[in-house]
């Protein structure tokens, strides 16, 4: 395997990276165009802004090519850390979904860590451009790792704070992290080994950051806002209606004003008829909007669920689905014959608290 093979493995690479990322960039505003239109979901904007850093992405891989390959003017060099730095700056903004009181409510020492990563992506910039050593820039990598430790922990907690396809987006966030981390740490130790095992670096350093790039995009448009992680205080009630509108169980997760919960089933109901009736759709309405209350509502074969929650949240969307399987099976012999008493039901209270009140 030549060296001139190697070179245009590479730059082959570095051409995939770039369509990924154009592509991933069109893929979201395709994506959020779609929600849009169809009115399936609120329309994400921090996942909008989240594309704009996939683009800036693209323009620093192309700069990179100018300069490594074709036309070694440092001119080049800075424009790619310029997007390079702007890139890294939206998604990290886009990930944290400009919560960052959020992420680090539990974390101790908040302005220490800033600091400490503020100076190490200094640092990173003005070594990479200015004053290249092989041995700072490995001290620089073991110090990214460490600083990484804490957000890969709350990464973890995060996890277990979710369940479903939610916490499967999650796990590839938590991984894309140190992926796309090792990519970038080991890229610029090619230049400081032999030709042939110094492209065999680049190489290796390159599908390690595409794989994580993969990941990262992919979790980063299917992610919930990271204000879905206090989704245990916004909800407010759960009804269980049979058909014809009949309240058969109910759980206040909240003590509020007086509720007429059977008044309150038998509109929905209605409302859920109406909209039917109305459309000649087989779809069922999955939620109703009311300024800052919502109702979400899921259907089983016997029963329809419904919660009120204030915000509209992918992860209700979820649990509500569990909740409503879980609920069919455990009741299946009665729900076939139900006689309207409503106190048989009173031990799903214990499903209720596992699924929307236990998260750890």
């Amino acid at each position: 395997m030549s060296i001139e093979f190697l070179r245009d493995f590479s730059l082959g690479l570095n051409y995939i990276e770039i369509m990924i990322e154009f592509e991933i960039f069109l893929y979201f505003l395709v994506g959020a165009y779609r929600v849009k239109a169809e009115g399936i979901a609120v329309v994400d904007k921090f996942s909008i802004f989240g594309a704009f850093g996939f683009l800036l992405g693209a323009f620093s891989r192309v700069c990179y090519i100018a300069f490594d390959y074709y036309i070694p003017n440092d001119i080049y060099r800075y424009l790619a850390w310029i997007f390079l730095i702007s890139c890294v700056i939206i998604i990290v903004i886009s990930v944290f979904r400009g919560t960052p009181k959020l992420i680090f409510k539990d974390f101790r020492y908040k302005k220490g860590y800033f600091l400490t990563a503020a100076l190490f992506v200094t640092l990173t910039i003005l070594m990479r451009l200015f004053f290249y050593s092989i041995g700072f820039w490995i001290i620089l990598v073991c110090t990214g790792a460490v600083i990484l430790v804490p957000i890969l922990y709350l990464f973890n907690q995060w996890i277990k704070c979710v369940g479903g396809y939610i916490k499967k987006y999650f796990t590839m966030g938590l991984l894309a992290i140190p992926l796309t981390f090792i990519g970038i740490g080991i890229g610029p130790l090619w230049g400081t080994l032999p030709g042939y095992e110094g492209w065999l670096v680049k190489i290796s350093a390159h599908i390690t950051f595409l794989v994580g790039l993969g990941l990262l995009a992919i979790s980063l448009w299917s992610l919930p806002t990271l204000t879905e992680i206090g989704w245990e205080d916004k909800i407010y009630f759960l009804y269980v209606i049979m058909p014809g509108g009949i309240l058969a169980y109910e759980y206040h997760f909240k003590k509020e004003s007086k509720v007429d919960s059977d008044l309150l089933s038998s509109g929905i109901t209605g409302i859920v008829d109406i909209v039917k009736e109305m459309t000649g759709s087989l779809k069922r309405l999955k939620i109703i909007r009311q300024e800052k209350k919502n109702i979400y509502l899921e259907y089983g074969t016997k029963v329809t669920v419904a919660i009120i929650a204030e915000e509209e949240l992918k992860i209700l969307f979820e649990k509500l689905a569990r909740f409503t399987r879980e609920f069919e099976a455990i009741f299946a012999d009665v729900l076939e014959s139900w006689d309207g008493n409503t106190d048989i039901f009173k031990i799903a209270d214990s499903l209720t608290k596992r699924i929307f009140i236990t998260t750890k």
